[in-house]
């Protein structure tokens, strides 16, 4: 009917990031020891528009079209860090130990949970959160490795081992 108007709010996509990354190198004055540090940092918080069918993981329909507060604000964040230490025996034998830790984190929260998922089949927009269920995950890993390494004329020797433990605290849903 071209009596009737329609309004409509569709909120933009939008991804903000946020990405450092430090290193710190020391060599000892005997010139046979060297330590470096390194964290990175990656934060990225993104809403989506459910509108223009990017609307992500877990969201259903074109729910929270006309209502900002409906649309998730999802969070992915990841931290590293590395100390690594080098100590050399001399010219032709050194050892390499380095230990790491990982973590990334997810948050995908259902906004406004206190307000109930609505459909209808005749193409009507009801206000509802457009997520079935808020999701959170965080994973660690762990890791450890020694490399010891010795040149003779022309042959080379390295002998190690490396461990690594993944750590995941699992999916939490919000129900």
């Amino acid at each position: 009917d071209p009596n009737i108007g329609e309004i409509k709010f569709q909120a933009p996509n939008r991804i903000d990031s946020v990405l450092t990354s430090q290193r710190l190198d020391h060599h000892f004055s005997n010139d046979k020891d060297r330590l470096m540090l390194r964290y990175t940092l990656s934060s990225t918080r993104e809403q989506r528009n459910a509108a223009a069918g990017s609307a992500g993981m877990g969201v259903v329909g074109t729910a929270g079209i006309g209502y900002p507060n409906l649309i998730p604000t999802d969070r992915f964040q990841g931290h590293n860090a590395m100390v690594g230490w080098t100590h050399s025996f001399s010219a032709e034998r050194f050892n390499d130990i380095r230990a790491a830790w990982s973590r990334e984190g997810i948050e995908l929260p259902r906004p406004r949970s206190d307000v109930p998922i609505l459909q209808s089949l005749d193409g009507v927009l009801l206000p509802g959160s457009p997520r079935q269920s808020a999701q959170r995950e965080n994973n660690n890993v762990v890791q450890l490795s020694n490399t010891f390494s010795e040149r003779r004329g022309r042959s080379a020797l390295t002998v190690g081992f490396e461990f690594r433990r993944n750590l995941s605290n699992s999916l939490t849903l919000g129900l």
